[in-house]
């Protein structure tokens, strides 16, 4: 049985949820200039979302350089990021005059949840 949490505070004003997870493996980059990712398996995640992948470039709190290693349980929070944006994406193509729909749309707005997570772990 999986555990997960509900967050809603005033702080943050997102719902979010934490699901353990944990460090499957670690994928080498393709081309030597880009980083390692660790793909994470989420348990009581949706067969879609049960893995994700991260750049594996970690700092610990006096700002080591680290990185995850297979086998590592790690909790995985995830903020209602995609959620306000997909499910009101019509309203606000009309409100800022661009298509929130389009591809590049959407691949801009998984690279910022990208971002904002990784951001997140950095700190």
């Amino acid at each position: 049985m999986s555990k997960s949490t509900s967050d809603y505070s005033a702080e943050s004003e997102k719902p979010s949820v934490t699901l353990p997870g944990t460090v499957e493996k670690i994928i080498p980059p393709v081309d030597p200039s880009q980083p390692e990712k660790a793909q994470i398996g989420i348990e009581g995640a949706d067969d879609l979302y049960r893995e994700i992948r991260v750049e594996n470039t970690l700092e610990d709190e006096k700002g080591k350089q680290v990185a995850l290693k297979p086998g590592v349980q790690v909790d995985v929070t995830i903020a209602a990021l995609g959620f306000f944006y997909l499910s009101n994406r019509h309203t606000l193509s009309t409100i800022f005059a661009r298509d929130l729909s389009a591809p590049k749309s959407i691949a801009a707005r998984g690279a910022h949840i990208v971002d904002v997570v990784l951001n997140y772990l950095k700190r």
